[in-house]
C-alpha cells in the first residue's frame, strides 16, 4: 500500500459502507445477508487453500491442475481456477453453511478471525509514513461514522455476517447473552501496522550487505537461513512495545463501551495506542525521525523482509541484462 493508496482508503471504506448501509434500507437486511453470505464463501477460499497446501501439496494449485483460466484487459478481469481451489471452495461453502445453520457466535469468531489473519497477510504496508497516514485518517473516518451517522452501527447491526467479533459482557433478563462487538476493520488495520513493526525489528537485526550478495549470487536457500535467523533472534522492541499499546487500546474500548453500553469508534482508542506506542519507541531508539521520511523500508528492500526469491529474480533480470549489453560488443570485435 502506497502513500495515495492511504489516502483514498477511507474514501473506498466510506463508500463500501454507505453502499451497504443503502442495500439495507431498499432491499432489506435479509436480502443483503444472503449476498454477502455467497460473497464470503467465495472470499475465504483463499484462506482454506494456505491450510490444504500444507497437506496436499502445492501439485493441485500449480499450471497444470488450472481448470479455467482467462482474462479481460479491458476490465481488468483475471480468472484462474484451478483444483485447489474448487477444493478450497467447498470446504469454505461447507464452513459457511454450518454457520448460517448454527448461527453461532463463537463459529462467527472463527470464520472472522480467519478472515483477519487472511487480511494482515495480504496487505503491505509500503513505509511507516505510509501506516501513520492510513491510521490518521481512519481515525477520523471511525469517528464521523459512528458519532456523525448512524450508517456504521447500522451496517456492523444490521448485517449478519462475520466481519465482526462478538464478545460477552453478561446476561439479558431473558438469560439469553449480552454480546458486544468489534469490527474486523479494528482488528485487521492495527494489524497491518503491527506487521510493518515487526519487519522493522527483522531488518534492523538483518546484515543487509550479507542479504544482497547472497542474492545476487542466487544462493536462496543461504538467503533463507539468514532471513530465518533474524526473524528467530531479532529482539521485536517495536513489535512488543506495539502491541503492548494495542491490547491496552483496546481494554479501554471495551471497558467504555461497557459503562456506556453504546458502540464506540474502537479507532478513536486504538490509533492513539498503536501509534504512540511506535513513536515512543522510535524516539527511545534515536529513529523517529528517519522512520518518518520513510527511507528505512522501500521495495528494494522486499526481499530483506520475507522474499529473498524477489531479490534472486531481480538479480537473473541483471545477468540477463548484462549479457544483452555484452552481446553487441562481441559482434563488434568479430567484424
Amino acid at each position: 500500500m502506497s502513500a495515495k493508496d492511504a489516502k483514498m482508503f477511507p474514501i473506498m471504506a466510506g463508500g463500501t459502507l454507505c453502499f451497504l448501509y443503502a442495500l439495507i434500507k431498499f432491499f432489506g437486511k435479509d436480502v443483503v445477508n444472503k449476498l454477502i453470505m455467497v460473497y464470503l464463501a467465495v472470499a475465504i477460499v483463499e484462506v482454506f487453500k494456505e491450510l490444504l497446501i500444507p497437506v496436499m501439496g502445492k501439485k493441485m494449485d500449480e499450471d497444470e491442475a488450472v481448470l479455467v483460466k482467462f482474462k479481460v484487459d479491458a476490465i481488468g478481469l483475471n480468472v484462474r481456477i484451478s483444483q485447489m481451489d474448487i477444493i478450497g471452495f467447498a470446504f469454505s461453502a461447507t464452513f459457511v453453511g454450518i454457520y448460517v445453520w448454527s448461527d453461532n457466535w463463537l463459529l462467527n469468531n472463527a470464520i472472522a478471525i480467519f478472515i483477519s489473519v487472511q487480511g494482515i497477510q495480504q496487505i503491505f504496508l509500503d513505509t511507516f509514513q505510509v501506516g501513520y497516514i492510513l491510521l490518521i485518517l481512519l481515525f477520523f473516518y471511525d469517528i464521523f461514522f459512528v458519532f456523525g451517522t448512524d450508517v456504521m452501527l447500522t451496517v456492523a447491526k444490521g448485517l449478519k455476517a462475520p466481519i465482526k467479533i462478538y464478545f460477552a459482557t453478561g446476561y439479558k433478563e431473558d438469560g439469553t447473552r449480552q454480546l458486544n462487538l468489534l469490527g474486523l476493520g479494528d482488528i485487521v488495520l492495527p494489524g497491518i501496522f503491527l506487521a510493518l513493526n515487526l519487519r522493522w525489528d527483522v531488518i534492523r537485526t538483518l546484515d543487509k550487505i550479507k542479504m544482497q550478495a547472497l542474492v545476487k549470487a542466487k544462493k536462496g536457500a543461504e538467503a533463507y537461513e539468514l532471513l530465518k535467523d533474524a526473524v528467530v533472534n531479532a529482539p521485536k522492541t517495536y513489535f512488543r512495545n506495539c502491541l503492548i499499546g494495542y491490547f491496552f487500546a483496546i481494554m479501554v474500548t471495551i471497558f467504555i463501551m461497557y459503562i456506556f453500553d453504546h458502540g464506540q469508534p474502537a479507532l478513536l482508542y486504538l490509533v492513539p495506542g498503536v501509534l504512540g506506542a511506535t513513536s515512543y519507541t522510535a524516539y527511545m531508539e534515536g529513529e523517529f525521525f528517519p522512520i518518518q521520511t520513510g527511507k528505512l523500508m522501500t521495495h528494494t528492500e522486499a526481499f530483506w523482509i520475507g522474499n529473498p526469491e524477489e531479490g534472486e529474480e531481480e538479480a537473473e533480470k541483471e545477468a540477463e541484462a548484462k549479457k544483452a549489453e555484452a552481446a553487441p560488443a562481441k559482434e563488434t570485435k568479430a567484424d
